[in-house]
């Protein structure tokens, strides 16, 4: 009985961290709740958590449980509603009473998004439990949420939740310099953590993975990862493969991810009878995803919008290069690492140039991948960690 009362004490003394706004939990955890770099981040902060912390995170539902306790994370799944905009919107409401019950376990609130971070600002009001409002993208520009409707609402929603917040943490350098403008928020209540990575150790590649798309171990591959949107540019990246195809390379792209365009992306790999070249493979996680990534030779993002995409971490811990275009922090992430090729958006032409350059030249594939390697080891998710958990110290200490 003393063991287990010390036990309760140890567990009443844990300070618990309210998540909201990370639709699923753990990431890719359901095929219908679309996960992005939000939810991997979340799921990668939970392998992370320091003693006397907890995570309390509030999540959307499919055919998982209400309720999980996982030690230091308690996962609570809320009905979710709808797709695309919708999720996010119908996970704020749920969210919304939730927090409401939970309010009297909480100590400080850390919603993802400024929408997300409303339940946080009542409970603030209510209450008096500090709220850090992590932000992950350019939520009110019109490029990111489609049109000036949203976008203003959205603006509004950011200028109220960042003002009353204790401390904003931005997941890019440039993002925070845009809420520094655009909402007159002192520099020193921000915070600027971006994505981390795992350092992957050597083993061999499944081939028998790759048999199935019909890639050849001479193939050279291209790999697509990240969710299927408008803002991702995946189209440009698809004609670029076109293009190549018909400048007689010869290369296997794989499109891995899901999302709203997922359909017009299988119509127009039809509509060009390139089948053999693009494979759509859907949602990779585990095994697939290492496997993917230890085969391919570069990988691909001709995004529109950007902040600081872990996918480029990814890629750099298995010794990969990337081509990318010059949004959120990519000019910096190149510079820093060398391990990025620049190119600009809507532009396939460029992205064909660039990825036939990258084929023709293994010696300079290399170099990149070395440099990228060196460039993720000093980005690994513990070392994020410890400056999220050190940010919500000093705010905690603050109060």
């Amino acid at each position: 009985m003393r063991g287990e009362s010390a036990t309760q004490h140890n567990e009443d003394n844990l300070k618990t961290i309210m998540i909201t706004g990370s639709k699923d939990y753990p990431a890719f955890a359901s095929e219908r709740i679309v996960s992005g770099g939000m939810e991997v981040m979340v799921t990668e902060y939970a392998k992370h958590i320091p003693q006397g912390y907890r995570f309390a995170v509030l999540t959307g539902r499919e055919g998982l449980p209400k309720f999980e306790d996982r030690g230091q994370v308690r996962v609570y799944r809320l009905p979710i509603l709808g797709s695309g905009r919708l999720q996010p919107l119908s996970l704020f409401v749920f969210s919304l009473f939730k927090a409401l019950r939970l309010h009297k376990s909480i100590d400080c609130c850390l919603p993802q998004t400024a929408l997300a971070a409303l339940p946080a600002l009542v409970l603030k009001t209510l209450c008096g439990t500090p709220y850090i409002v992590y932000t992950h993208s350019f939520n009110a520009d019109v490029s990111h949420v489609g049109n000036r409707f949203f976008a203003f609402w959205y603006c509004l929603i950011e200028r109220m939740t960042f003002r009353f917040a204790d401390g904003l943490i931005t997941a890019g350098e440039l993002l925070k310099d845009h809420v520094v403008r655009r909402y007159r928020i002192p520099e020193e209540k921000i915070a600027v953590i971006h994505s981390g990575v795992d350092i992957p150790g050597e083993k061999p590649i499944d081939r028998s993975v790759f048999e199935r798309y019909g890639i050849k171990a001479a193939d050279f591959v291209v790999l697509y990862l990240g969710r299927l949107i408008e803002e991702n540019g995946i189209f440009d990246l698809i004609d670029a493969v076109l293009l190549l195809r018909e400048r007689g390379k010869d290369l296997k792209c794989l499109i891995a991810g899901n999302g709203d365009l997922e359909q017009s992306i299988r119509r127009k790999i039809g509509e060009n009878h390139a089948e053999e070249a693009i494979k759509l493979v859907g949602v990779i996680r585990g095994e697939t995803k290492d496997n993917m990534l230890r085969r391919c030779d570069l990988l691909a993002r001709t995004s529109y919008h950007e902040v600081f995409p872990v996918v480029y971490l990814e890629a750099f811990s298995y010794g990969k290069p990337v081509l990318a275009t010059p949004v959120g922090d990519a000019r910096a992430i190149a510079r820093d690492s060398q391990a990025v090729c620049l190119v600009e958006p809507h532009r396939p032409d460029q992205v064909a140039d660039a990825i036939q350059d990258i084929l023709e030249k293994p010696e300079l594939r290399k170099q990149m991948g070395q440099d990228g390697l060196k460039y993720a080891a000093s980005s690994t998710w513990s070392k994020q960690s410890e400056k999220l958990f050190a940010f919500i110290d000093r705010v905690l200490a603050g109060r």
